[in-house]
């Protein structure tokens, strides 16, 4: 899945409190007071891990950039969708 089909099937929500944030406003601050409750099904984490960026399911706190907030939840805590798929397959060709 990349990370378009991502944003497709859980469908982020747009950061009320920047909404100038990075991917359009749907990236929230790890500070974000509008995650506060939030069941971790529903929390995604924009991780760097040096090579490239991924959106991880539930609160990742090493290499974290941001969360995101999606509408569907997760079911599975061993997805990673690659944001950028050429960046990363050009990496490590």
């Amino acid at each position: 899945m990349n990370f378009d089909q991502w944003c497709d099937q859980f469908r982020p929500i747009q950061s009320a409190n920047d909404p100038d944030t990075e991917f359009d406003g749907l990236l929230h601050d790890v500070n974000d007071p509008a995650l506060e409750g939030v069941d971790h099904a529903f929390v995604w984490t924009l991780v760097d891990s040096g090579m490239c960026r991924y959106v991880l399911p539930s609160r990742q706190f090493a290499n974290r950039e941001g969360y995101f907030m999606t509408e569907e939840p997760w079911w599975d805590d061993n997805m990673a969708i690659a944001v950028d798929d050429r960046e990363c397959f050009r990496r490590a060709a």
